[in-house]
């Protein structure tokens, strides 16, 4: 199937959306009048146009996007267009509609290639219309972002080797290449975080603001999306957020207003806004990365269990999933779910409400008519002259076969009047008038019952009378839903929940629902439907919760405060350390102080850090005296005290290198943590016995369990007070293995410089002993290979040259010797066997 989607800009700047059900028909769309502007007939076309003959006219983004609901069944072969993997095209741009169609087995990476290409065709027209307006005008007339535009397209072109005049004289055969090239590195640098230069990194930067600026409003709108493409763009964006939340807290503004306040010129100046930006876009990038790999490691977990290609990812994914249904299962409206999905039989089928029909006359129950049709029926002529009852007139049969009226047969008035009289719908007194007017009455819709009527307890709810808490299952009863003012649709939503006949009222099965206190979950019958339409498939709602469970547990950003510290970490880049030391030069220029480089702040803040305890690493203390530092900075630059200004600058710069080392040092410290888990557990047919025993003994002095600060303080407290109790001469009361346990030193209060070296000290080892494992292995393979050729050899040295016959014997004596000599095979020890083969010679080959 193949959708093609439209996306024009007014000259308002405003998008518009349309889905289109074939992309090869071009129709031309008139985007809405604004206020106060008039319809200047069928020939005034706008420049949004749209494929899709069958398709209503383009829709604003602001407003509700409607969707044609004909089947789309396009093989799309217009050469015309872009398109994603020539092979077998995931998705198309056709430049002449501006469309983008995302085909059968379009991706998350189909939906970034093609908007690449949207982008970059709306760009260089955009580049058109201005330079021709300018051209009009005399030039000078554009504003600083329309010449970064034209920039943006000479730098995008460029890379071809062309100027847009070129460009535009260009086949789209001849522009094909490049287009492709450049769609693809946009997807490279979205997914990755990776421009091939510079000069691009600028204009990828500005699109990725562009495409989620889109996103936004699809996503305000409930256009649906794809699964994977709304979960890494919601992640992506999250990260933005972040990034400007952590810029916002750490005071993270330009120093500097003006070139004269920097003492810079204008193109020194120019270059530090740039500075300023690029360490922004920085931000953005890593955090986005970080944010993209937890999204894209929880898909490959999810591919590689449903593919079975990784039995670990398998079971992981298989035993949280467990979990995920265990939890939405439980959940009041999937116990709902599963009572009216649950197999039904005879035994678990609602009987309906009305009571068996009788061919005879049941007087407590049947009304006149039915009375009346079962009795035989009326003979219509009788009727017509007696009563002067209306040939035209009809009344219809209670049931097929049961008429009240009868063209042939039937009874006359009188007969029928004294059967009736009979069964106490009338009276013996009763004339033919009276009969006339209650037959008249039950025409009218009254009701006519005999006086031996009783009420049917039956009537009321559907399954009212039913025993329900003996029943595993259930359906809803349509009749009762159409009742409640649900429409076709709306049960039709239901499926299978719901049956003409054997269900129950909505309302009574409301009352089986229970929470755990025994009170009724749902207060009506309206609600219980409500929440089951509201509800998704439950296969749905245990996939988003296993995915959900599996970011939160297995996700490097999971928690609000995960995303915190990396944004704060993200914001902490070179670039951004490197506006901090130019605005601090510049301020030491003034003031006549010295400079700053940016390498020797990052050197001090590594070996600070180093040499911390990793128990007290916390980049939140930096952040704030960075903070504050920021801020003392800027009140002193505006008293004009520059010497102050330029010492908390200084301070600033210290506090964030420090902050950004802390970061990378939690980092690395949780990879290392890591490593000596995995060191602690090292599997023996890799690495030499020698050698484990070693790593073995250096990581028992270690506890290697993550422990709160306040663990390892009250673990040390106890230490020492058995050390002080030992000295006085007292053996304290403690458990050996208490107190060995004493003895291990917590990972966690080393420097960092500590677990490095012990980390390399395990890898140096590890290495040794693979390397020993490895040339053992080859030794003993060599050996093996010299045992095999000496064996052979002596093996065929004993059978003279014999050659063995191992045909199956045809006669009755052949098979008689062939079994004896079976049977005396069997019977020799192997020690004998050996000593045959290796030609009568003792302790030779096959024997050693």
């Amino acid at each position: 199937m193949e959708v093609s989607v439209s996306v024009a800009e007014d000259q308002f700047g405003k998008l518009f959306y349309n889905i289109n059900p074939n992309p090869r028909e071009r129709t031309e769309k008139k985007l809405p009048l604004l206020p106060g502007e008039k319809d200047q007939g069928a020939g005034a076309s706008t420049d949004a146009t749209s494929i899709g003959g069958n398709t209503d006219v383009s829709e604003d983004l602001e407003g509700n996007i409607s969707e044609s609901n004909v089947d789309v069944n396009i093989n799309y072969t217009n050469n015309n267009t872009f398109q994603q993997n020539k092979g077998a095209p995931r998705g198309a741009f056709d430049p002449n509609t501006n469309t983008i169609a995302l085909l059968e087995k379009a991706d998350l990476s189909t939906f970034i290639h093609e908007l690449g290409h949207f982008y970059f065709e709306t760009l260089t027209r955009i580049a058109n219309d201005l330079r021709a307006r300018d051209d009009a005008a005399g030039g000078g007339t554009l504003t600083e972002g329309e010449i970064q535009i034209l920039k943006d397209v000479d730098t995008l072109i460029g890379k071809a080797g062309h100027t847009l005049d070129d460009w535009n004289q260009m086949t789209l055969e001849e522009r094909r290449y490049h287009h492709e090239n450049i769609a693809r590195q946009f997807e490279a640098y979205l997914m990755e975080g990776k421009a091939p230069s510079v000069e691009l990194q600028g204009i990828f930067s500005r699109l990725r603001s562009w495409l989620f600026a889109v996103y936004k409003k699809l996503t305000a709108l409930n256009v649906k999306l794809d699964d994977d493409v709304r979960q890494v763009f919601d992640r992506m964006l999250a990260s933005d957020e972040a990034i400007q939340i952590a810029e916002q807290n750490r005071s993270m503004m330009p120093l500097f207003s003006t070139p004269e306040a920097a003492g810079m010129t204008a193109e020194q100046f120019a270059d530090y806004q740039r500075q300023f930006q690029g360490a922004s876009d920085a931000a953005l990038d890593e955090m986005s990365l970080r944010m993209l790999a937890d999204a894209k490691a929880i898909a490959r977990l999810k591919h590689k269990a449903l593919k079975a290609k990784d039995k670990e990812a398998k079971i992981l994914r298989g035993e949280t999933e467990i979990e995920a249904r265990r939890a939405i299962m439980a959940q009041p409206v999937y116990r709902v779910w599963q009572m009216l999905t649950g197999k039904m039989n005879a035994d678990t089928t609602i009987a309906s409400n009305k009571r068996p029909w009788s061919d005879a006359v049941v007087p407590e129950h049947d009304d006149l008519f039915t009375a009346i049709a079962k009795l035989g029926g009326i003979n219509r002529s009788d009727i017509e002259s007696t009563w002067g009852f209306d040939p035209a007139d009809k009344i219809s049969p209670v049931k097929p076969g049961f008429f009240v009226l009868r063209r042939e047969g039937g009874q006359s008035l009188d007969g029928m009047r004294q059967a009736l009289v009979q069964y106490g719908y009338l009276t013996e007194s009763d004339s033919l008038n009276d009969f006339y007017e209650v037959f008249e009455a039950q025409r009218r819709g009254d009701t006519q019952y005999s006086n031996r009527h009783q009420p049917d307890p039956g009537v009321g709810k559907t399954g009212e009378h039913a025993h329900l808490h003996d029943l595993p299952a259930f359906r809803l009863d349509y009749a009762s839903l159409a009742e409640m003012g649900y429409d076709d649709a709306q049960i039709a939503t239901l499926g299978r929940k719901v049956k003409k006949k054997g269900g129950i009222h909505p309302d009574l099965l409301a009352e089986l629902v229970m929470d755990a206190d025994g009170n009724p979950v749902y207060d009506s019958g309206d609600a219980l439907v409500q929440a089951l339409l509201a509800a998704p498939e439950p296969k749905t709602a245990v996939r988003e919760l296993t995915d959900r469970i599996m970011l939160e547990r297995h996700g490097e950003l999971a928690t609000p405060e995960a995303i915190g510290e990396a944004a704060d970490m993200a914001a902490h880049n070179d670039l951004r350390l490197r506006v901090l030391a130019t605005e601090y030069n510049a301020l030491a220029q003034a003031s006549g102080g010295a400079r700053l480089v940016q390498s020797a702040a990052r050197q001090l803040a590594a070996q600070a850090i180093g040499q911390k305890r990793i128990r007290d690493l916390s980049p939140a203390q930096y952040t704030r005296m960075e903070t504050r530092a920021a801020k003392a900075a800027l009140a002193a630059m505006k008293k004009g005290d520059i010497a102050t200004a330029a010492a908390e600058k200084r301070n600033q710069v210290l506090q964030a290198s420090l902050a950004r080392a802390a970061h990378e040092a939690k980092v690395e410290v949780k990879k290392l943590a890591m490593m000596l888990r995995r060191m602690n557990r090292l599997n023996p047919k890799e690495v030499a016995i020698e050698e484990r025993e070693q790593i073995e003994a250096l990581l028992e002095r270690f506890d290697l369990r993550d422990q709160s600060g306040r663990a390892i303080d009250r673990k040390q407290s106890l230490a020492e007070w058995v050390q002080a109790q030992r000295e006085q001469g007292i053996e304290p009361d403690i458990a050996p293995e208490m107190l060995d346990e004493l003895k291990r030193q917590p990972w966690q209060t080393l420097t960092v410089d500590g677990l490095r070296g012990l980390a390399d000290t395990l890898r140096q080892i590890e290495h040794r002993g693979k390397m020993k494992n490895q040339l053992l292995l080859e030794q003993k393979q060599q050996d093996l290979n010299v045992a095999k050729e000496e064996i052979s050899e002596t093996v065929k040295a004993s059978g003279n040259g014999k050659i063995v016959d191992n045909s199956t014997p045809a006669t009755w004596l052949g098979q008689r010797m062939a079994a004896l000599r079976r049977f005396g095979w069997m019977h020799t020890k192997a020690s004998t066997v050996f000593y045959i083969l290796d030609g009568g010679q003792r302790n030779g080959p096959m024997w050693r």
